[in-house]
Parts: structure tokens; sequence; C-alpha cells
């Protein structure tokens, strides 16, 4: 981003404030948080397939005689923000008037001394230029601590919806609106999701079956089912675990919140009976992993790796893994404990497991609050600023983003080989179907697919896009605009043992309450 005049910012920091803050740490800054850490994380980014030939490209150019200049803007440049330099060459190709500028703040993430430093400056930075009118950019993936949906408030960002509506180009049948009717914000869409995704676990079928349960009858898990389950199963087996990996206690908070906060009516229910049992019953979880590398840890995340793990513990085998190449992988299995769940982010690599039948796993399925809401949320949105002056063409841009290709698998001069279309869920139903059925053609892009002899499977990618249909259909909640911080007050009760349920059952409750009437 061109830097502005330090007297702009000045000038506006009384009203960034009354904004919203900068000082939480959102779902969005998590995601921005694993995707910067090193590729230890065998499921972040799809590999190369160093294909030589481009993709076709969508044949007809939006509607009407387009020109001018356009900038994006994002944070960083981490490898998932590729896809949308690809699709601004695409659109220059077809509209040779256009110019669109990518323009990070940040270049090189992994060579950011401070990440969260640069993180909040450029929060500031953008706050203060939307305030000021300066903003003249389309605002691309931007940190969770930005926060649009509490800036969207202030009138600073253009309502999408009308557009959207009014494109002859788009077919609303053809997209997942479910997802744009739970982003909105008092009725108006500032912030377009390119793809979303939600919360997803798969089951321990040995376990599931130690305790007489059908995993084929299951379609949903809630935090309730699981802590039944698992008390059930400790009771047959006390070495299980509840989660794969180094998540906390505090990790199914994240998806229950919403069951105690009523954002419209601007109440909450922390002290309620049953939010101090689950306070209870999740402190009481044995989920530490210490004979084992935090980085053997993260690789708990990788279901077949679970899966691997629990073959292994069944049949006495020895790992289908080098451990000269994959040491941490190789730790995790051969030292991990066995577990009841493996969490996953419902996106197109885990949706694709739908259907797909392993022997010692189960799902994934969607992980709802105890009301049977699900919370789904977006890394890549699209924003545009008030003060933008060529609205019209920045809004064409996005429509052409997210209208249906003939391919997903995304090809450049510029690029190394071959990159999907996106890791999540897309917006539009027909790209979301071809995508599923194209991403597996694209070398290493699932990881150790190999382990569950998923390699070459064939995906029906309408049915799939049905069944998330099917999905989208409960009630809906936007993670993002659920983002009251009351971590130390987890953290007082599950690591340092200074406080009863009930007292922090209070300290939220409390905590909830300002944010809530702020």
């Amino acid at each position: 981003m061109k830097c502005k005049k330090l007297l702009a910012i000045l000038l506006a920091l009384c009203l960034i404030l009354s904004l919203t803050s900068c000082n939480q740490k959102s779902e969005q800054d998590e995601k921005f948080d694993e995707l910067t850490k090193s590729s230890a994380a065998p499921e972040s980014q799809p590999e190369s397939s160093q294909t030589s030939e481009p993709a076709s490209k969508p044949e007809s150019a939006p509607a009407g005689s387009l020109s001018g200049e356009l900038t994006v803007s994002s944070w960083a440049r981490i490898e998932s923000h590729s896809q949308l330099e690809i699709m601004a060459e695409e659109f220059m190709d077809l509209n040779p008037d256009v110019t669109i500028t990518v323009d990070y703040a940040e270049t090189n993430i992994s060579a950011i001394p401070d990440v969260n430093q640069s993180r909040d400056s450029y929060c500031a930075q953008v706050r203060a230029e939307l305030v000021s009118g300066e903003a003249d950019y389309i605002l691309y993936s931007p940190p969770g601590k930005l926060n649009l949906y509490d800036i969207s408030k202030s009138g600073v960002l253009l309502d999408l919806r009308p557009y959207f509506d009014s494109d002859p180009t788009i077919n609303p049948d053809e997209y997942f609106t479910q997802v744009l009717d739970a982003v909105s914000v008092d009725g108006k869409l500032t912030s377009m999701p390119f793809s979303f995704y939600f919360d997803g676990m798969y089951l321990n079928r040995k376990a599931m079956e130690s305790i007489n349960v059908d995993t084929a009858g299951i379609t949903t898990l809630n935090s309730d089912m699981l802590l039944d389950w698992y008390e059930q199963a400790r009771a047959a087996n006390p070495e299980i675990k509840l989660l794969f990996g180094e998540q906390g206690k505090d990790f199914l908070f994240d998806d229950e919140k919403f069951a105690y906060i009523d954002v419209d009516g601007r109440t909450a229910s922390f002290q309620s009976p049953e939010f101090i049992s689950f306070l209870e019953r999740t402190n009481a979880l044995d989920d530490a992993e210490p004979n084992l590398d935090k980085m053997a840890n993260r690789y708990a995340q990788n279901a077949y790796l679970a899966y691997e793990l629990l073959r292994c513990q069944a049949s006495g085998e020895e790992p289908s893994l080098d451990e000269s190449q994959d040491p941490y992988a190789y730790q995790f299995v051969t030292g991990g404990r066995a577990a009841l769940a493996c969490v996953t982010n419902m996106n197109i690599f885990a949706l694709t497991d739908i259907g797909f039948d392993m022997e010692h796993l189960a799902g994934p399925y969607p992980v709802t609050d105890t009301q049977g809401r699900l919370a789904v949320s977006s890394i890549d949105d699209y924003a545009v600023p008030s003060s933008m002056k060529n609205p019209d063409l920045a809004r064409a841009f996005i429509s052409y983003c997210l209208r249906e290709r003939e391919s997903t698998i995304l090809t450049s001069e510029q690029s190394f080989g071959s990159l999907l279309y996106s890791q999540n869920a897309p917006l539009n139903k027909k790209n979301f179907a071809l995508l599923a059925e194209e991403f597996s053609t694209v070398p290493g892009t699932i990881g150790y697919e190999q382990l569950v002899g998923k390699t070459g499977k064939e995906i029906d990618g309408e049915a799939l896009a049905q069944k998330m249909d099917e999905h989208l259909s409960m009630g809906l909640v936007n993670r993002k605009l659920y983002s009251p911080d009351v971590q130390e007050y987890l953290d007082e009760f599950y690591n340092s043992g200074l406080t009863t349920a009930e007292q922090c059952a209070e300290k939220i409750q409390g905590r909830v309450d300002i944010w809530l009437h702020e």
C-alpha cells in the first residue's frame, strides 16, 4: 500500500477508536498465523503440478465497456493470495483498458520481524484511510483484527447486496446465498466472501463402536455430544483423549459460545447452569501430549495421519512413512495417543472425504453449537470502501472472480505451475462442484492421501454441492461477528486454576455484556 500522509492518520485517530478495537485475536488471525508457520502443516498449501499448458479462461468479459485503474489492497502476501493475482491477469486480458495493481503491505511474510506489529499497523492505516475518505482500493482478505463487520456500521463500506441482486451475470440460484445472508450486517452485505468454511471433525470408528454409537446416523456434532461420547469411551479406555493434537481445553468454546450470545438482543447467558457445566466438563479433559514435540502435535491436525496412528496401534505394524523425510509426522504416528475425534476445517480437502469410507475414521461432520447453529467464516473477503473513485469497476472485478469458470485449476506465466481456485468452499456452486472434481488432479493437494488409499478417487462434485446445501440449511452464524476477547479468563480457569467455573462464567458474562453494548 502506498504511504499516506501522517496528517490523515492523526486526524482520523479519534474516530478510529469508535470503530473497533485492534487488540482482539480473532479466528481470522489464527488462520493467518497457521498459514505463516513452517511447512510442517501438511495440508496448508497445494503444491505446484508444474503444468506448462494454461487452463482455459472464462470466455466472456463483464458486460459494458470497462476501463480505468484499480488497486486491490491486502496486508500480506501468503501463498493462497496468488490466485487473486492470476484472476487479475485474466480480467485485464479480457479488458485491455483496465489496469489492476495488487498491493501488499508485506510481500514476504516470513521476513517480517514482528508479525503482530505489522498487522496492527496495517489495521490502523486502513481504518484511518476509511474514515478520512482516502481509501481508493478494494480490501482483500483483511486481517480479523480489522473487523470489517464492526466497521461497516459506520458507513465507510459499500453495500454489495444491491449490485449482487441486480447484476445480470449473476444468478443467485447458482450461489450459496445462505452464506451471504449469514455474513450480512443489518441486511447489508459490506464484505463479499469469495469462499467459506466451517469447523468439522472426524471420529474414531473403533472408539465409537465401543460405546455402541452408529456413525452412519450422525449428521452434525456439538460439544455436548462429543463430551458425552468421550466420557463413555474413557470409561472403557482411560488412555483415550478427546482430540488429536495440541488443542487446549478451551478449544470447544469457540464453537459453543454462540449458544450463549444473542447479538440482536444484546444479551448473554454465560452464568447459566448449562455453561458452568460446559466449563467443568471441558476442564476434566486429559488431552496433553508432553512426550511429543510441538511440531509433531501440529501434524495431528491431519486426519490421514490420525488414521495412520490408529491403524498402526490396531495392527502393530510400522508406519507407512519415511522417518528421515518426515520426522515429525513419524513421531506423531509412533508416539501419539489415540483420541475420539480429529479436528478439521471443512474446506475442499475435508469435504471430498464425505462418502469416502475409511476403516479407522468416520466423517467429517460439521460442528454446531448446542442450539444447532453452524458458524461460517471466510479468509478471502472483498470489501469496497465508500470513498472508492471507481466503484463500478471494483464491483465488476469482484463479480468476475465469483462467476462460473471453465476450470478451477489456475495457471499463469508468472506462476510456477498450477494453483487451485480456492482451498475452501467457493461461493459459486458450480465452481464448488468443479473444484471438488479437479483438485485431486493437482499433485500434493491432499497430503497423505496414499495412507488411506484415496489417491485417484473420483468425486461427484454436484452431489457434494447438494450435500453442502444441506449443511447450510441449518441456522448459520457469522463467526466474525462474535469477537469478545475472553481468552484471559479461560486461561485463568483452564491453565492456571485461579478461578472456579462459576467465577470464570461471571467474568466472561461481564466482559461480553460490555462488548455487546459498546
